[in-house]
């Protein structure tokens, strides 16, 4: 399994604060909670939604702020953004089962697509890519673009945080996407943050790359108010939990 960073590493809050902006970020790339101070983004490396088959989206940063992070990069995937990438969530669980019982006005009007498997193997392979060819220093990413960085960071071995993001297994089928050797992300820095009320939080979260899971009070499943919470460091928001 991969591991917490440990309190020894250099500036561990910094870089959680980081990644956790540019996993806002790049949903719409509006520049808000800390963008300023931490990060910038690598313009000629986004991947918009509408320019690839798979409907991903990802961006590449690089930290600005002063310490050891500095000129760092992070690769940080999309979550649910649109139709498009609804129709990706709704292919790793039973919607009638889950999604459609806690959000029925959001999920009662996408058609769940038969090959949603492939789909969403699609998009793993698109941001294979891009890490092959962009070689981050960290990986990143929010719900449906988290389960893809814990997805990716199990292949390339890649360290990172997800945040608020079902565990990557099917949930009636209980295939997992992650790497099957799991030596190979054996020991790797990866962490895994999620809300304890959030009930997309809540999918398969026993399946995770890292099983010792950071928690967090509340319900509310954005990012930008997750990114709130770990910039302000409030100590009575946190509690690691393993599940063995």
């Amino acid at each position: 399994m991969a591991v917490n960073f440990p309190p020894s590493f250099p500036d561990k809050q910094a870089l959680l604060a980081a990644c956790a902006i540019c996993a806002n970020d790049c949903y719409y790339f509006d520049r808000k909670v800390g963008y300023k101070s931490y990060i910038r983004e690598l313009r000629d490396l986004r991947m918009e939604e509408s320019n690839n088959q798979a409907g991903i989206q990802y961006a590449v940063y690089r930290v600005i702020r002063p310490g050891p992070h500095k000129n760092k990069s992070i690769m940080a995937i999309r979550g649910t953004g649109s139709k498009g990438s609804l129709a990706l969530n709704l292919d790793l669980v039973d919607p009638e089962q889950i999604l459609a019982h806690f959000l029925p006005g959001t999920f009662g009007d996408i058609e769940k697509v038969s090959e949603g498997w492939s789909k969403v193997r699609a998009a793993v392979q698109v941001v294979l890519s891009a890490v092959g060819q962009f070689t981050p220093d960290y990986i990143t990413g929010h719900s449906l673009g988290g389960l893809i960085a814990e997805v990716v960071a199990s292949d390339t071995r890649t360290p990172g945080f997800s945040f608020n993001c079902p565990g990557p297994v099917a949930l009636v089928t209980e295939t997992s996407f992650l790497n099957p050797a799991t030596g190979k992300w054996k020991g790797l820095y990866f962490e895994v943050h999620l809300r304890e009320r959030d009930p997309i939080a809540h999918l398969n979260d026993s399946h995770h790359i890292n099983r010792d899971i950071v928690w967090y009070g509340g319900w509310d499943h954005r990012m930008e108010r997750l990114v709130t919470d770990i910039r302000g460091k409030k100590p009575s928001m946190w509690c690691c939990c393993g599940s063995g």
